[in-house]
């Protein structure tokens, strides 16, 4: 019996799941597209005032890579420190865009076809999943649409490659390149990816038991908190470039990162689904 039971919650989940990639995500495809004037624009200022050091060294030669544009995207801000600290625009800005691609549609999809869907899904289990995994795919195709206009803009004007240049990261950073390209991989393209899926889950959570407004309050207060505090327990601190492990020897973890992004991803889902369950359908 339970056996089935799972069968119709997974074929439910998968069914609805293609009717919100259609919905969600294709039908609203201008929600991905409006961060690539963001990141052009910053990558654009970053290739114009960025001092070459050609400049500084003659005998120098370099050429930024794919990494380097990486960083300089996520690079982050500087946590308070002895009375001065800087408010993040960009950083707020561009890590609010996902919170903001998720933050109206599970609920406006609940109010207007609730009684519809959960008839078709059998159970409501079966709706929170597909908007989990929605929730999900949608975080992964914004960072997927960053990633390929860094990509291009770097085959354009610098080189494909995983590693930062060493001497623009001597330069912009005060270290030396010692680490493998599986390390900048986990820490600046996994990491990222997994802490805003895990954050957008809790906001959807949050969403369904109070309000969106309220689920973007949370964003807004995690994000800016972690820019004015270094803690492993303020998950925006992960999304920051000079924050983590390779660039600050107290910085974050990947390690531990992904575990607390993996129980706050894990109890979003197990939370929301039972406040669904309660939730009545007006």
């Amino acid at each position: 019996m339970k056996y089935i039971k799972c069968q119709n919650i997974i074929k439910g989940t998968w069914g609805l799941y293609r009717s919100d990639f259609k919905q969600g995500i294709l039908r609203r495809w201008y929600y991905f597209v409006i961060v690539i004037p963001l990141i052009l624009y910053l990558l654009i200022i970053y290739e114009r005032n960025t001092v070459s050091v050609d400049e500084i060294n003659a005998t120098l030669q370099y050429s930024r890579t794919t990494m380097d544009y990486i960083l300089h995207i996520l690079k982050g801000t500087l946590e308070y420190r002895n009375g001065e600290f800087e408010i993040p625009v960009l950083f707020l800005t561009f890590n609010l865009i996902p919170a903001l691609i998720v933050s109206y549609y599970p609920v406006n999809d609940f109010l207007d076809r609730g009684k519809v869907l959960f008839t078709r899904a059998r159970t409501r289990a079966s709706w929170w999943y597909s908007k989990c995994l929605w929730n999900i795919t949608s975080v992964f195709i914004f960072y997927l649409v960053i990633y390929i206009v860094i990509l291009l803009f770097s085959f354009a004007n610098g080189k494909a490659a995983l590693l930062p240049s060493e001497s623009i990261s001597l330069e912009e950073y005060g270290v030396v390149n010692s680490y493998t390209i599986f390390q900048y991989v986990a820490y600046e393209i996994i990491l990222p990816i997994v802490t805003t899926m895990s954050l957008t889950l809790l906001q959807m959570t949050i969403a369904i038991i109070f309000s969106p407004v309220y689920g973007m309050v949370m964003q807004i207060l995690v994000l800016f908190l972690s820019s004015f505090y270094l803690s492993i327990f303020l998950p925006g601190n992960y999304l920051m470039v000079i924050r983590n492990h390779l660039y600050r020897p107290d910085g974050i973890q990947f390690k531990t990162a992904i575990v607390i992004c993996i129980v706050i991803s894990f109890l979003s889902i197990v939370i929301g689904r039972i406040a669904l369950e309660r939730k009545d359908i007006i």
